[in-house]
């Protein structure tokens, strides 16, 4: 690794920021992310401003990066500063990094954000980062906003060797469903309303939050245009029952959001766009499908168990990133917070656990009148 002087460093802020210097590092560096992109950062539909900041070299290459946005604490009511997935910065011990963090300081002085929340692309137990964050202030904090735990699938085989890879039940559920569906990309504002839709019907089904539809046009825009999204529908016998929206950074295409219908689930159709999706990617010259978020302890009681039992039937391997930490700009409301979110996250987990059981009996209750055993629990192909 090269050794970077300090003296030669120079902060880049804002509109300062150059797009192409940006890409260049963010695709290139082990700990860039989809969510540290240049077209992430221009999203306007987020409902929160966001921050740019760069630290460029002698040669005015880019060598760290920072996207954030500034966000409020709920019942605090205080904004704060929050990094998805960054800082962009291979080597911590690099000068580059305090560098950044003054300018995020400087940044949290002019809004009034009482910290910076970061979440880096770092493998978990990173001893080098986790030390280095120590020493720059930064706090341990067990609740993270962006789940640690990803499932990741190497597409760099052939087609052939990625369907080998998968669990018989997915393999078939991927061919039959090629044969029977009709998988085409989605273009124009119309099959924007049609994911849009399916996506809403999927969150109503599954309990999760979505944006407004004005969130995901925009940002299907920004990826589009650069060749770095795309959206594909599946039909069955000409009715629209699945989509599925994937972008990439870099040598890593990203599972961005699957919807589907609460009809024809037994068609299974997001088996086959996901593989749909895992060509474009390796069209793209990716290594990596990144499947998004499982849960982070891999035990049956945890939340997001189900994407873990669904997801792993594709094959690949989890990815736990290193935990959160927060660096504290103003320690009473940092404190007040804290506090707040181990609450909040307690009554969640407790809604969770109940939920859970209310799945389970009323599964049981389903075995006994039927006769049939349901002792493994959950939709294994999670559709």
């Amino acid at each position: 690794m090269l050794t970077i002087d300090a003296t030669s460093l120079t902060l880049v802020r804002g509109d300062e920021c150059d797009p192409a210097k940006w890409t260049a590092l963010n695709e290139t560096a082990a700990t860039g992310y989809i969510t540290q992109t240049w077209a992430w950062g221009q999203l306007t539909h987020l409902g929160d401003q966001m921050h740019r900041l760069a630290v460029a070299d002698a040669a005015g290459n880019y060598v760290a990066l920072l996207s954030m946005v500034e966000t409020r604490a709920p019942v605090i009511k205080r904004p704060y500063l929050y990094a998805p997935r960054g800082p962009v910065c291979d080597d911590p011990t690099s000068p580059a990094l305090p560098l950044l963090l003054e300018g995020a300081a400087a940044l949290a002085r002019e809004r009034g954000c009482f910290m910076l929340k970061i979440e880096p692309q770092v493998a978990d137990g990173n001893t080098q980062w986790l030390h280095r964050l120590a020493e720059l202030g930064f706090k341990l904090n067990p609740f993270a906003t962006h789940p640690r735990r990803s499932w990741l699938i190497d597409i760099r085989p052939d087609e052939k060797a990625i369907l080998g890879g998968m669990s018989s039940s997915s393999r078939y559920n991927v061919n039959r469903g090629l044969k029977k569906l009709t998988i085409r990309q989605g273009i124009g504002p119309e099959d924007r309303a049609i994911f849009y839709r399916l996506y809403r019907e999927t969150a109503e089904r599954d309990q999760f939050f979505t944006h407004p539809q004005a969130y995901y046009d925009e940002l299907l825009d920004l990826f589009e245009a650069q060749g770095a999204g795309v959206l594909y529908i599946a039909e069955f016998e000409g009715t629209p029952i699945a989509a599925q929206v994937a972008m990439r950074c870099g040598k890593v295409t990203t599972s961005m959001f699957s919807a589907s219908s609460n009809v024809h689930r037994n068609q299974r159709p997001n088996h086959p766009l996901q593989f749909t999706a895992m060509k474009w990617a390796k069209a793209q010259g990716c290594e990596v499908y990144d499947f998004r978020a499982i849960a982070e302890r891999l035990e049956p009681d945890a939340e997001l168990y189900s994407l873990y039992t669904y997801k792993k039937g594709y094959g690949g391997y989890s990815y736990l990133s290193l935990i959160t930490h927060d660096l504290p700009y103003q320690p009473a409301f940092y404190w007040a917070y804290r506090q707040a979110l181990r609450v909040k996250r307690h009554q969640d987990h407790q809604h969770h656990l109940k939920a859970l059981q209310a799945r389970q009996a009323a599964k049981q209750g389903a075995g006994s009148a039927d006769g049939t055993s349901q002792a493994n629990g959950g939709n294994s192909e999670g559709e």
